[in-house]
């Protein structure tokens, strides 16, 4: 009967215990799926900001531009030298530069913000290693947007060569604003060629537009559980403490003034499209920015 009796109480004991872990379990889940259901809405507000970023963007560049580009007193000769050797139609043309080596994501960055994919007819060929020195341009694949125009400055002839001269020589100040698609760490010769935009008052910025493969390696490697926003800030706020580092090494003030984004061509492609990506980076404020630069070189007030 003893036995019994403490059997009953160990049984009761168990169910006990159970109930215990049953109830934490539920406790675990409802916070899972609570913080599950706020990145859920977060990206879905970031998706929703970027939208209205994209809008503006297009609504801008969708008609012809309200004047033509504007250079310091003294630089006008440098103008309509640049307009003469590229042929850049200036005056009726939003025009956005891209200049980096190969392998830094340069082709799928082009092909992302016209929203095509890599094996588009009209996309900028990727993987392919550069053997010419020439620019090329790639216009939007919707007819409605022929005032804007990417062009793509190979790393080949420009990077690899002197940045002085050969900044001097196309005369690049002449773009709404350049684009460095950097490496994975800022070298030499990005430096010193955005030095030289910075003395010929281009607007410029560094992008870095494969965050996206390196998380994916982050998890292929067990460091991270899964690519979501929250992976992302963590992952962009230390990439953004790193830049400022980078830019502290050099020892060159004046790259303070150049902003580095952080984002992914894939990403960048679903967001133009409109459809929800794995995450978001800083797409938003990359296109918000050569937008803004655009109206300043052109001194535009919205």
């Amino acid at each position: 009967m003893l036995n019994l009796l403490q059997y009953d109480k160990q049984l009761e004991a168990t169910r006990q215990s159970h109930k215990e872990t049953i109830g934490v379990l539920k406790d675990q889940l409802t916070d899972m799926k609570e913080s599950n259901n706020k990145l859920h809405q977060n990206i879905n507000d970031l998706l929703q900001q970027f939208i209205e970023s994209r809008n503006d963007f297009l609504a801008y560049v969708k008609e012809k531009p309200e004047q033509d580009i504007v250079v310091p007193e003294g630089m006008e000769e440098i103008l309509r030298k640049a307009k003469e050797q590229l042929k850049l139609d200036t005056a009726n043309c939003f025009n956005f530069a891209f200049v980096g080596h190969t392998k830094t994501g340069k082709s799928s960055l082009i092909n992302a913000i016209r929203g095509i994919r890599d094996n588009h007819p009209d996309a900028a060929k990727v993987g392919i290693t550069e053997t010419t020195h020439d620019i090329s341009r790639y216009d939007f694949p919707d007819p409605e947007y022929k005032h804007v125009k990417i062009y793509d400055i190979p790393g080949a002839g420009t990077l690899t060569h002197d940045a002085t001269s050969y900044y001097h020589d196309k005369c690049l100040c002449a773009f709404d604003c350049l684009v460095i698609v950097a490496q994975d760490t800022l070298g030499q010769e990005e430096i010193d060629f955005a030095i030289q935009s910075l003395r010929f008052n281009q607007p410029i910025a560094f992008v870095r537009s494969r965050c996206d493969i390196v998380l994916d390696n982050a998890r292929k490697l067990g460091d991270i559980d899964e690519i979501n926003q929250e992976a992302v800030v963590t992952y962009l706020n230390q990439l953004g403490e790193a830049y400022v580092k980078e830019i502290q090494r050099a020892n060159k003030p004046e790259l303070n003034k150049i902003p580095c984004f952080f984002v992914s061509s894939y990403s960048l492609r679903s967001l133009i499209l409109g459809k929800k990506p794995e995450a978001i980076y800083k797409e938003q404020e990359f296109l918000d920015y050569i937008k803004n630069k655009s109206k300043y070189c052109r001194n535009i007030v919205s």
